[in-house]
């Protein structure tokens, strides 16, 4: 009888733990699904977005706002439906589908956040939060009424029970001022009663400068990062990202969690750089590049020739047999009627598109066009970029046929390599540098052919490694 008495009291005891333990589990099986799959931008829209998608999608956005009362009868957007945050969990039949387009508006965005992220944590999949709330559309003039809307009740969505439980708990339970606390303020404490400071913008952002103290988690790994989480549920906790919407959602997610004392950081670091306050830790960004002493530098390491090559150096190249590159610059059409044989064909505006059909940088490089014009275009970009032996053919294909030297029609094959590596912001300033100069007017093709020319063209071995042979 005695074991009999003592197994019903464990089994008293035991009874109502079983549903909190539930629910526990199914709010962090929730969460950990929801912060794997955090929406694109976090669900933030601006004004001009939702005025498209109003264009586009009509009655069928539901625009909720989550203001006071009082807030939404001095004016709301046309349209939209009064559901105050606090009583969100408590009305969810006055939405639609799971998947119906949802935007969430309050004064300025720091309320839309947390309704919209707990929407989002109970699976609503196409959930908006208006950036700057209705402050933001008085601002960008739009029109409001005062004329309430009404919703019509509905069906609660298949949600699970203890989701919805908790996060009317966690809804209708907001202090007064929503838990955000202002930049003055938070510097206040930071010096008399240090609050753990948690960062949850992206590293890059980290990187820039954060508020001394702060640890970093990013929002993205939020859920899967909770060993790294204060282990006192009671702790004093602040969170903030750039300008509190990220914050937001770490602030759903801890207080779902069952941590009593988050803050989030209203307008987020930003509004604490805006009010003079200190961060730390902002990496030293590298010199900017300096074009005008690069290419002052370049011109003054010109040779007296300016890279020029006449039509007898070439021949020279050719007759001794050297190890060059022959490029030719001009349009598709122009090389199709001739060109020096054994050389490869790289339109104007494309060379720094294919450089990967040049060798390296010590390459002997003779560039060639109609006249010496964009040949020189070329050469000059080259030089630019690194290559220390690229010259401009004088004359061009004019000069050439003017020598009574021959054209081919007979292209050859180029296999890739590897481009060589550049400064980005160098390669930047060439790349988008105009090499589109027009046609060459001077330009002449000749007819007589000679098949006592020497030529060289590119060729890649199965490395893939590019290399120079000849060919008679």
């Amino acid at each position: 009888m005695k074991k009999l008495i003592v197994l019903l009291l464990v089994a008293m005891m035991i009874i109502p733990v079983l549903p909190a333990t539930a629910q526990e589990d199914a709010v962090v099986t929730r969460l950990e699904e929801y912060g794997a799959n955090l929406p694109q931008g976090y669900g933030v829209t601006s004004v001009d977005d939702l005025v498209t998608l109003l264009a586009e999608e009509g009655d069928n956005v539901v625009l909720l706002d989550v203001r006071q009362p009082e807030e939404y009868e001095g004016g709301h957007i046309e349209g939209s439906i009064l559901v105050p945050l606090r009583t969100l969990g408590q009305n969810l039949n006055l939405l639609p589908d799971l998947d119906a387009p949802i935007v969430v508006i309050c004064k300025g965005g720091f309320r839309a956040m947390i309704g919209g992220a707990t929407l989002q944590f109970l699976g609503y999949t196409d959930v908006k939060i208006l950036k700057g709330g209705y402050d933001a559309w008085v601002g960008e003039d739009y029109p409001v009424v005062t004329e309430p809307s009404e919703a019509e009740a509905g069906e609660v969505p298949a949600i699970d029970e203890t989701l919805i439980t908790a996060a009317d708990e966690f809804l209708s339970n907001l202090p007064e001022g929503w838990d955000a606390v202002r930049a003055p303020d938070l510097a206040t404490e930071v010096v008399e009663d240090p609050p753990i400071l948690i960062d949850v913008r992206s590293e890059d952002e980290w990187n820039n400068g954060y508020i001394e103290g702060a640890q970093h988690i990013w929002i993205n790994d939020f859920m899967a990062s909770m060993d790294q989480w204060p282990e006192d549920k009671d702790a004093n906790i602040v969170v903030y990202c750039a300008s509190s919407y990220r914050g937001g959602v770490a602030y759903v997610m801890m207080s779902l969690m069952g941590y009593t004392n988050v803050r989030n950081l209203a307008g987020g670091i930003n509004a604490w750089i805006a009010a003079d306050l200190p961060v730390v830790g902002a990496q030293e960004e590298e010199a900017a590049f300096d074009a005008e002493s690069y290419f002052a530098t370049y011109l003054e390491g010109m040779p007296a020739s300016f890279n020029a090559l006449r039509v007898s150096e070439l021949e020279e190249k050719f007759a001794n047999e050297e190890d060059f590159v022959l490029v030719d610059v001009r349009t598709d059409d122009e090389f199709a009627e001739g060109f020096i044989e054994g050389a490869i064909h790289i339109p104007l505006n494309e060379v720094t598109q294919h450089l990967d059909l040049l060798p390296d940088l010590n390459a002997d490089i003779v560039i060639y066009c109609g006249s010496g014009h964009r040949s020189t275009m070329a050469m000059a970009a080259l030089n630019a970029l690194g290559y220390e032996n690229a010259t401009s053919l004088l004359g061009g294909t004019r000069a050439w046929t003017a020598a009574e030297l021959p054209l081919t029609t007979e292209p050859i094959d180029v296999a890739p390599g590897t481009a060589p590596e550049f400064d980005p912001e160098l390669f930047a300033i060439v790349e988008q540098t105009d090499l589109s100069p027009g046609p060459d007017i001077d330009r002449q093709v000749a007819t007589r052919k000679t098949s006592t020319q020497k030529s060289c063209l590119i060729i890649s071995d199965g490395n893939c490694n590019t290399g120079i042979v000849r060919h008679p």
